[in-house]
C-alpha cells in the first residue's frame, strides 16, 4: 500500500531496545524511514539499531531523564532535519501484587517511566518540530488498562491513564499532530514473561487466535498508524490482542452434543407441541429442520407427532401465543340446495 511508504520521514522510537521497541524501529526502517532508537544505555542502544536493515541510529537515554531526553530530539534533527514520528514505547512493571501493598517508589517508578515519559518526549517533539511541522505519535498502552486483573493493578492502572492522556493529547495538540496508542495482549517479550512463559500453552488456548502475540504483530500496527494509510486516525487506542478482550475462547471449541435419531423418537411430541402451541408456534416447523439432519429422525418425528398434530387441532392460537375460540368451517354448499350451509352461531369456549 502507498499509504505505508515511510520514506524521507524520521522516526523516534524510546525502548528500542529489544521486544515490540525493536520490532517497531524495524517495521519503520522497512517501510523507508530513518529511526533513532533509545534505551538507558548506549551499548544497548547501539547494538540494538545495529540490528535495523536500514538507516538506524542508537541514543542513550533513560526515558524519564529530562536532559537525556532532549539531546535526543537535538541530535535526530542535526542529524536528518525533522522528527515525524515519535512512538513512546519505554515502560515498566516493577510492581507485583495488590495495589494497596506497593510502596511510594515502585508506585513512582511505575507512573514515571509509563505516563511521564510519554508526556516529556511528546512536549519536546512538539515543540522542536511536530508542533510547525505536522507529526505522529503512538503511544504503547495495553489491554490491561482496559480491565481488571490480579497482581498487576498498578501496571493497568498507569496504562489506562496512558490510554486517556493519548485522546488528550490528540485534541490539545490537533489537527497538525495525530497521537494514537496500541494496545497489546499478551506477546512474547522479557517484559510480560510472567503472563506466559510456564504457561503458554494454556494462555495460548485461552485467546481466540489460538496463539500469543509477538513484537511484530505489534509493530506493523505501529507502521500503519504513523503512515498516510491512517492520515485520518487520531486518539484512538487499537487493539492487538488475538482476541484476548473478547473473553475465554475454549469454551467455544468444545464438541457439539450429538443427537441421535433414538433421541428424537423419544421425545413425548405431545408435551412438546403444547409448549409450542402456547407460544403460536408449529411443533412441525420447528422439528422439520432437525428430522432432515438427524439421520432416522423423520421416522420418530412421523410416529410421535400425532399427539401434538391433534392438541394443535383442537387449541389453535391467535398467532400471540394465546388461545383463541375454534371456529367451525361452514362446509361446501349442499347438493340437494343452492342455499349456502348454515353457518352455527359462534360459541366462546371461555
Amino acid at each position: 500500500m502507498a499509504g505505508l511508504d515511510l520514506t524521507g520521514r524520521t522516526a523516534v522510537v524510546t525502548g528500542a531496545s529489544r521486544g515490540i521497541g525493536l520490532a517497531i524501529a524495524r517495521s519503520i526502517a522497512e517501510a523507508g524511514g530513518n529511526v533513532v532508537l533509545t534505551s538507558r544505555t548506549q551499548e544497548a542502544a547501539e547494538a540494538a539499531a545495529a540490528q535495523v536493515n536500514g538507516t538506524a541510529v542508537g541514543v542513550g537515554a533513560h526515558a524519564v531523564d529530562e536532559e537525556a531526553a532532549r539531546r535526543c530530539v537535538d541530535l535526530t534533527l542535526e542529524r536528518f532535519g525533522s522528527l515525524d514520528i515519535l512512538v513512546n514505547n519505554a515502560g515498566t512493571n516493577p510492581a507485583f501484587g495488590p495495589v494497596i501493598d506497593q510502596d511510594h517508589g515502585r508506585f513512582a517508578k511505575t507512573f514515571d517511566v509509563n505516563l511521564w515519559a510519554p508526556v516529556l518526549w511528546t512536549g519536546l517533539a512538539t515543540r522542536a518540530w511536530m508542533g510547525e511541522h505536522g507529526g505522529a505519535v503512538v503511544n504503547t498502552a495495553s489491554v490491561g488498562g482496559m480491565a481488571s486483573e490480579a497482581n498487576i493493578g498498578l501496571y493497568n492502572a498507569s496504562k489506562a491513564a496512558l490510554i486517556h492522556l493519548t485522546r488528550q493529547l490528540a485534541l490539545e495538540l490537533s489537527p497538525k499532530v495525530r497521537v494514537n496508542a496500541v494496545a497489546p495482549g499478551v506477546v512474547r517479550t522479557k517484559l510480560a514473561e510472567a503472563l506466559w512463559k510456564e504457561h503458554e500453552e494454556e494462555v495460548s488456548a485461552s485467546v481466540a487466535l489460538g496463539r500469543i502475540g509477538e513484537p511484530a504483530d505489534i509493530a506493523s500496527a505501529v507502521a500503519f498508524l504513523v503512515s498516510d494509510a491512517a492520515s485520518w486516525i487520531t486518539g484512538e487506542t487499537m487493539v492487538i490482542d488475538g482476541g484476548q478482550l473478547l473473553g475465554e475462547a475454549r469454551p467455544f471449541r468444545q464438541e457439539p452434543v450429538s443427537v441421535s435419531s433414538a433421541d428424537i423418537v423419544g421425545i413425548d411430541a405431545g408435551a412438546v407441541g403444547r409448549w409450542f402451541a402456547s407460544l403460536g408456534v408449529g411443533f412441525a416447523e420447528v422439528m422439520r429442520p432437525v428430522a432432515g439432519a438427524v439421520p432416522g429422525a423423520a421416522q420418530g418425528l412421523a410416529l410421535r407427532h400425532a399427539g401434538a398434530a391433534r392438541f394443535s387441532r383442537e387449541v389453535p392460537t391467535d398467532g400471540s401465543g394465546c388461545r383463541t375460540p375454534r371456529r367451525r368451517s361452514p362446509g361446501p354448499p349442499s347438493r340437494r340446495s343452492s342455499r349456502p350451509a348454515r353457518v352455527p352461531p359462534r360459541r366462546s369456549r371461555w
